[in-house]
């Protein structure tokens, strides 16, 4: 839309909203490009000097009121009570356990109001502290240390979080090293305000005033607390709305975009398995083991020099006084050259020194001097690992979780200190000295180790993603997490100056249309580019925040999710390059197969949390329904067994990782397709899903939460997974049309996302991390086969973008197999390996073969066929057979004492019908006297028959193993399709053919009306082999089929092909109590069902029989009566049956 308005006032207004407009989806650090300098300068001075001292101040309190119960004991309140040195040691103790055992409150720092929750933790330590006056026993000190514990961990550990919500990593280490420096500040004077105290003359006990008055000062600052400390970035009360918008910019480029108020439990999780957290805790552990008893043998040394004590207390303070300015001095330096770990390892070294000159020499001004190194080495040191912990977490929820790893594991150290120098060995303490050098060390090498695994995996993503020039993080980054291809661990990143910027952003404005596109539609419309090479190709449109691919076919939006426009679209920028001319270009180069070989490692490595997942998601199944999880566990169990190897659209790991924790693969719609899907299978007397109407209950709820689905401005990759399994049901059911609308919205939800548009393995490993990847291949490759294989009409998916070997995630391959819900499972069924991942990658080999059967055979009425291209795609499918692995063939399986799971089954059923459905067209010439001599006739009629009794075989077999009521919906297709060859040999002069086939029409026919009741979809099967039994046979001539003039290639038609593998012999090696009956009664858990005989060659049929056992007219809707059916037909009938007359 053009502005057409002529009045200059709207003009303006409306120029100044598009700005702003173009301005709030500008990425940040463009935005903060308009501010100069010397505002951002001001803006974070006012930052600092207001967040800084209030928190140091509140840390110093924290500091002198957990460690005044030492200064109290001294001052009689041991002698007073009668305290024993292990009643002292558990007092001390108490605290700890308190402090470590809520350092989780960390996370609240993400939830609650920080103003609030600062003022009353500082309150409650406070009051706690000022509470010890009132004891009268041990037990009362203990409970109030342990409240002072709660209270301080609620506070001082979720300092260094909440200063990374303001603070860029680069800008850390000093922000955090003045705050903490406040702790020296504190050892300076805590000792001599204690004596000043207890030598006051009062009332009260010496060590009741102490304790009231250390106590007052936190109360009352607490309220200061709630006043001016923000509750976040730009809600600062102390600064303009101008300077809070500066702070806000900043923090969104340093950090990304982050929701208030809610904790990614995805990225907490990621937390507890990532090795850096425990490395980081290790190192803050051997820290603070040896800096704890420093304050309890620092004023002996001194005494020891000749000094009184209170002279001792004096001098104390130096040591300290130096750690403050070098713990300053670190701090700054390490921020300047963006690396902590050669200044941890320094300091620790240095510290370590110290000890060992306390250990080595008697000298009590030498040791005095080692003082200053100890404390001016450990103290810096762990401020540093403090900050060094919160740089390389990629987002706030991790953060925090790191965070309480670190500090839970960290206190245990001081536990430990305080254990090394016992009363007995002072007054020199060797052997304390000496443990706490070695830790020093060790600390310090650590260190080094764990910044060479930093620097190793930024150089391998460096590798395979590209250079990242910034340490900035957009929204993306900060949602994945520091597992996203753009992060970078923080150890020597050059950061993009701001001019830099300044420069973008005038280019940008300069480009601006302000009579342009509506303001709403600006950020979708824009044709502003900025490239930000992220690696190879991939570029960064900032306009629009969007990242998109070379060619100009894909977008990324905000919150990482793949966009997919035409070339033609009005909501794309014109493709700089023909992405066609890449089309089919693929690079398996080294550093393509070290991406590889890196998503492999991944994937396998992530596999081991699959149990936990599934076991935590389990759990939580009431968050997502109200159905008892007994229930939904059962149907997830048997989704997972019978289902979901067919279609495989749902990577399981992702799906259970994603419940438990609310992430992008998993929804509620989804999980209600699944349970509407597996009811199907449930046993009828089971009275637990009885009020589920074999899923027509879950269906509703479905289709409640679809609406929601369908309210997103872009496709969810579980909304496209729940509709291709809807499709699926409906069509299993009978509902065909409802089917072929789901899937066909689920295809075009494909195409929108742009799954279908072949890209190079390179291009796809840089863009998504292994899991997200490994996600979109097998959903495109389920989608992909179910359009080829169980619609019956042309399919609309052309490409294979993905090579199904490309599948990385095999870990479930060894995985055991055994069907739930059947009779004797155990004794049955033994377990087996499942193979479901590398039998869907065999599907999607199949589908390619259907596919290009589908084009070369049934795309046009009118036929001129190449015989040859006929016998290429029959040895398509013989290689197929050939190359197929040992672990899917059945020939090489029916020896073993195992049961071959479904899929693999439904697998081997699949490769004989499209032998049939290859040469069907032509098998009908066999009745044409002018045709039935053509060598496509003659191969035809040998093709077909001998693939029928395959499947037939092979029906049968699964029918003994399993139960029918369980086929799939693809093996009754399968099964059809023998059966329409079958009705037409029924009536060959060959009698011993005919009457074969007529055994095996009779037996087909019994087995699909016992599955009717379950798939009702197959009805319409069964109508069309009723109506061709006695109806008349057409001849080939009728059919508008004109031949090539080209001559059969005889090594094509003559060649040795595999033959049909009847199951029979492997049912033979069950044990003889395991085998099942040869008159197959289903009376298991589905209560009795038609017989289904399998006869030998003395059961067979004459054609009249056949006539006779199989009445037309038969009623065979029994089994519909509990399904609301709303059309006929169903799967690939309605188009593959066109050849009959």
């Amino acid at each position: 839309m053009i502005h057409s308005s002529t009045d200059p006032e709207k003009a303006d207004s409306g120029d100044r909203k598009d700005v702003t407009t173009f301005l709030e989806n500008i990425p940040a650090d463009e935005a903060l490009a308009q501010y100069s300098d010397a505002e951002k300068t001001k803006a974070f001075q006012k930052l600092d000097w207001n967040l800084i001292p209030l928190l140091g101040v509140l840390y110093m309190l924290s500091y002198i009121d957990r460690g005044n119960v030492g200064n109290a004991y001294t001052a009689g309140m041991g002698k007073e009570w009668g305290i024993t040195s292990n009643q002292y040691s558990w007092i001390i103790t108490a605290y700890y356990l308190a402090y470590i055992a809520f350092h989780w409150f960390i996370l609240l720092w993400k939830l609650v109001s920080l103003p609030l929750w600062v003022a009353l933790m500082a309150f409650g330590w406070g009051v706690a502290s000022i509470l010890q006056a009132a004891t009268v026993n041990f037990a009362g000190i203990v409970a109030l240390r342990c409240l002072i514990g709660l209270f301080e961990a609620g506070f001082a550990p979720g300092v260094a979080l909440f200063l990374s919500f303001f603070y860029h990593r680069s800008e850390m280490g000093f922000r955090y090293g003045l705050f903490i420096s406040f702790s020296p500040i504190a050892n300076c004077f805590a000792s001599a305000l204690a004596y000043g105290i207890v030598h006051a003359k009062s009332s009260l006990s010496q060590w009741q005033l102490l304790f009231i008055i250390e106590g007052i000062p936190t109360i009352l600052i607490a309220p200061l607390a709630f006043m001016f400390l923000p509750k976040g970035p730009g809600e600062c009360r102390f600064l303009t709305e101008r300077e809070n918008e500066i702070v806000r910019l900043r923090a969104l480029s340093a950090r990304g975009h982050e929701e208030k108020g809610k904790l990614n439990m995805k990225q907490v999780f990621a937390a507890l398995y990532d090795y850096k957290n425990y490395f980081q805790a290790v190192i803050i552990f051997c820290l603070n083991a040896a800096f704890a008893a420093l304050p309890a043998f620092l004023t002996t040394i001194i005494k020891d020099i000749g000094y009184s004590s209170i002279q001792a207390q004096g001098l104390s303070a130096p040591p300290y006084l130096a750690s403050y300015f070098i713990c300053l001095a670190s701090s700054f330096l390490s921020d300047k050259v963006k690396n902590r770990s050669y200044f941890l390892s320094a300091l620790s070294t240095v510290g370590a020194i110290g000890y060992l000159i306390q250990a080595l020499v008697k000298t009590s001004a030498v040791r005095y001097f080692a003082t200053y190194l100890i404390c001016g080495g450990v103290f810096p040191a762990v401020a540093l690992t403090f900050t060094w912990v919160t740089d390389n977490q990629g987002s706030a929820s991790k953060r925090g979780a790191g965070l309480i790893i670190f500090g839970m594991v960290g206190q245990t150290g001081s536990i430990a200190g305080s254990r090394f120098f016992p009363k007995e060995e002072g007054p020199f303490y060797i052997k304390g000295m000496a443990i706490s050098a070695g830790l020093l060390f060790f600390a310090a090498i650590l260190a080094q180790v764990l910044r060479v695994l930093l620097s190793r995996e930024n150089k391998l993503r460096d590798r395979i993603h590209g250079t990242v020039h910034s340490t900035d993080m957009s929204n993306d980054v900060a949602n994945a997490g520091d597992l996203h291809p753009s992060y970078r661990f923080m150890l020597e990143l050059a950061a993009m100056d701001s001019a830099a910027r300044d420069r973008r952003l005038t280019d940008l404005v300069s480009q601006l249309d302000l009579n342009g596109p509506e303001p709403e539609d600006l950020a979708r419309s824009t044709d502003l580019v900025f490239p930000s090479v992220i690696g190879g190709d991939r570029q960064h449109d900032t306009a629009n925040d969007v990242s998109y691919d070379g060619g100009a076919q894909f977008s990324i939006d905000k919150e990482g999710r793949q966009q997919y426009f035409g070339a033609t679209s009005r909501f794309h920028p014109i493709p700089e390059h023909d992405h066609r001319l890449d089309a089919g270009v693929e690079c398996n180069g080294p550093e393509t197969q070290e991406m590889e070989s890196y998503h492999r490692k991944w994937l396998y490595s992530n596999a081991r949390f699959q149990s936990p997942w599934e076991k935590t998601a389990h759990a939580n199944m009431s968050h997502y329904t109200d159905v008892d999880p007994s229930i939904c566990s059962s149907l997830l169990e048997v989704y997972w067994s019978w289902q979901a190897p067919l279609h495989n659209c749902i990577y399981r790991r992702c799906f259970y990782r994603d419940m438990a924790l609310g992430g992008p693969y998993f929804s509620r719609f989804l999980l209600n397709v699944i349970f509407a899907h597996a009811c199907r299978h449930m046993p009828e007397n089971d009275l637990r899903f009885t009020p589920f109407e074999r899923g027509e209950t879950f269906l509703r709820d479905a289709m409640l939460l679809l609406i929601d689905e369908m309210q997103q401005s872009k496709p969810r990759l579980p909304t496209i997974q729940g509709l291709l399994i809807l499709g699926g049901r409906q069509c299993a059911v009978g509902r065909s049309s409802e089917g072929w609308l789901y899937t066909g919205m689920a295809i075009r939800m494909i195409t929108d996302l742009g799954l279908h548009i072949p890209r190079s393995k390179a291009s796809l490993m840089k863009e998504f991390e292994p899991d997200d990847l490994e996600v979109r291949k097998r959903l495109y490759l389920s989608v992909y086969v179910w359009d080829n294989l169980s619609l019956g009409r042309p399919p609309s998916l052309k490409n294979m973008p993905y090579d199904p070997s490309t599948l990385l995630d095999l870990s479930d391959e060894e995985d055991l197999w055994q069907p739930p819900h059947l009779l004797e499972t155990d004794k049955l069924y033994p377990k087996t390996k499942c193979h479901s991942t590398l039998t869907f990658m065999h599907f999607c080999n199949l589908a390619q073969i259907i596919n290009e059967s589908y084009n070369t055979v049934y795309n046009s009425p009118a036929r001129n066929i190449n015989p040859n291209v006929i016998f290429e795609l029959e040895e398509k499918l013989v290689t197929f057979q050939q190359q197929l692995p040992a672990t899917l063939r059945i020939e090489e399986r029916a020896n073993l004492q195992s049961c071959v799971p479904p899929h693999i089954l439904c697998l081997n059923v699949l490769c004989h019908t499209l032998y049939i459905l290859l040469y069907r067209p032509f098998f009908i010439w066999c009745w044409d006297e002018e045709l039935r001599q053509h060598p496509l006739a003659l191969r035809a009629q040998t093709v077909c028959t001998e693939q029928a009794a395959g499947v037939n075989d092979l029906f049968r077999a699964y029918g003994q193993l399993f139960n029918f009521q369980y086929q799939s919906y693809l093996v009754s297709y399968c099964v059809y399709t023998a059966a329409t060859i079958d009705v037409r040999l029924v009536r060959h002069d060959d009698k011993a053919l005919a009457e074969m086939a007529t055994n095996r029409l009779a037996i087909t026919l019994r087995m699909l009306e016992t599955e009717v009741k379950q798939t009702p979809g197959i009805r319409r099967s069964i109508e069309i082999i009723r109506s061709q039994i006695g109806a008349p046979l057409a001849s080939g001539s009728q059919r508008q089929t004109r031949m090539s003039s080209e001559v059969p290639d005889a090594s094509l038609l003559n060649r040795e092909r595999p033959t049909g593998i009847p199951l029979q012999s492997m049912i033979d090696t069950l044990p003889q109590a395991a085998r099942p009956p040869q008159t197959v009664s289903d009376t298991g858990l589905y209560g009795p069902s038609a017989e289904c005989v399998v006869t030998g060659p003395s059961q067979l049929l004459s054609s009249e029989g056949l006539r006779v056992a199989i009445n037309p007219n038969l009623p065979i809707d029994s089994g519909w009566a509990d399904w609301n059916m709303d059309d006929s037909g169903g799967g690939f009938v309605p188009d593959m049956a066109y050849w009959f007359p």
